[in-house]
């Protein structure tokens, strides 16, 4: 009985390492084993709860009429998975962080074993995630990922507040680039003219935590057809203030706020000229819930194996 609480313990220590930046060791025969999951595998449910969005968000929620932003969507059917060459436009198995309530004495119970073997399934995609990184996404080194995250966070973040439209094309999925029109264009009609929004402080890539890594392909005989996603989360000072015409501050103000988001940025396996890091989706809290929702349309591991079947028959 215990040794399944070792192999999951030690399989999720690897991930952790690797996902770190650390270069990558060579996994037990167990583990392994666990690699063949990766595509399959459940993400562990839990408890983590961004404390909020981009600075000005709440003050968009508060502020802007019903439909400024775009619901979540759940596709669970093969059909739902129908990715370009540059973008899948989902997010995989939406990392949902560590469940609450366990504890060492309760790791040998059901309850505890099936967490066990779920997070162990769950680190097992990281290692795949990242193999395919190193593979598709060259060149791939962990410490050049995170300055890229900051670089695109940051530029993001301008050209919306910029109200920008053109900029976040190349930048963010079809399904993110829809959300941020939606929410330019409530700004404009409730009369906000001008935005500004700063990092405070801006913080280091060596302080940005890659929490979560999949991948998946449409075509499971076609590489050309995969996409990596990884989910970083950024922990920032951020200053936001609306202006209106007359040049009267009508949200924000000057006081920085803490801001802790989780985005998930994708890379296309095929080689193109226009491949590059976009952002795929945002992980937001579920008000009054231990849940979350995610920005973009997910797929999920049930939705990804009925899609493989699919496309083998």
């Amino acid at each position: 009985m215990a040794a399944l609480p070792r192999l999951a313990l030690r399989a999720c220590s690897h991930a952790t390492h690797t996902l770190q930046g650390a270069p990558p060791c060579s996994a037990p025969a167990a583990f392994t084993s666990l690699l063949r999951l990766a595509q399959h595998a459940t993400c562990p449910s839990g408890s983590y709860q961004p404390t909020r969005g981009y600075a000005g968000q709440e003050y968009l929620a508060n502020k802007f009429p019903k439909g400024a932003f775009a619901a979540s969507q759940t596709l669970g059917r093969p059909a739902g998975f129908r990715p370009s060459v540059v973008t899948s436009d989902h997010v995989f198995d939406p990392y949902q962080g560590v469940p609450s309530g366990l504890s060492a004495a309760t790791m040998l119970t059901p309850k505890g074993l099936k967490y066990l073997w779920r997070r162990a399934k769950g680190s097992a995609q990281n290692v795949y995630a990242l193999a395919m990184a190193h593979k598709y996404a060259k060149p791939f080194k962990m410490p050049l990922f995170k300055q890229e995250a900051l670089r695109l966070y940051e530029e993001i973040n301008t050209h919306v507040a910029a109200g920008d439209r053109r900029a976040l094309i190349a930048l963010t999925a079809p399904n993110v680039n829809t959300t941020f029109k939606r929410q330019i264009k409530a700004r404009e009609d409730a009369g906000w003219t001008r935005v500004e929004w700063a990092l405070v402080n801006r913080p280091t890539a060596e302080n940005l935590s890659v929490v979560q890594g999949r991948a998946a392909m449409g075509d499971p005989k076609d590489p050309n057809t995969g996409f990596v996603q990884f989910t970083i989360r950024f922990n920032t000072k951020q200053r936001f203030r609306a202006f209106s015409k007359s040049g009267a501050v009508v949200a924000g103000g000057p006081d920085p706020v803490d801001v802790e988001e989780l985005w998930v940025l994708e890379h296309p396996f095929k080689k193109q000229e226009t491949n590059r890091w976009r952002l795929v989706g945002k992980l937001m809290p579920v008000p009054g819930t231990k849940e979350y929702t995610s920005s973009a349309p997910v797929i999920t591991s049930e939705s990804l194996r009925q899609h493989k079947a699919a496309q083998q028959a």
